[in-house]
């Protein structure tokens, strides 16, 4: 003869409301961290101001400004990074724009008029989560 094995009638719904309430929150937790998530490059709603100056502060007229995405190091090679504008002759200012929240690595290389000499250099740069919907601006200073 066999034992009948009985479940009481409240414990099967309490598992699966356990179960159901378990879910909730992990659902959340994974909409919340692809919410969260931040993602260098083009898509965005970001904006990068970037005005090139030389060491000694003197603006860096018509300067070309490189960015590279999701990188706070220079890539190998100038033909690497992502995306490069040119200042207008009488201005040292660029715009990158639709960017999303994240790291970049920003390049510029000019023609210091006072020191009559080439110059280059670059950083790093994020643009925080906070920052996703709106303008940042920052100056690179670069040298002989």
């Amino acid at each position: 003869m066999l034992n009948k094995i009985t479940i009481p009638k409240n414990t099967l719904p309490l598992n699966i409301m356990k179960r159901k309430l378990l879910f909730i929150p992990i659902i959340l937790l994974i909409a919340f961290t692809f919410y969260t998530c931040c993602k260098a490059g083009l898509g965005g709603k970001a904006t990068l101001t970037v005005s090139v100056y030389s060491d000694s502060k003197n603006p860096i007229k018509g300067a070309n400004v490189y960015i590279k995405y999701g990188q706070s190091k220079p890539p190998a090679n100038i033909n690497s990074f992502d995306n490069k504008i040119t200042a207008p002759a009488n201005g040292n200012t660029v715009t990158f724009t639709n960017l999303g929240c994240g790291t970049y690595y920003l390049f510029a290389t000019g023609y210091d008029s006072i020191l009559a000499s080439p110059i280059s250099g670059g950083s790093p740069l994020t643009i925080t989560h906070s920052a996703r919907a709106k303008t940042t601006t920052t100056n690179i200073y670069i040298t002989p």
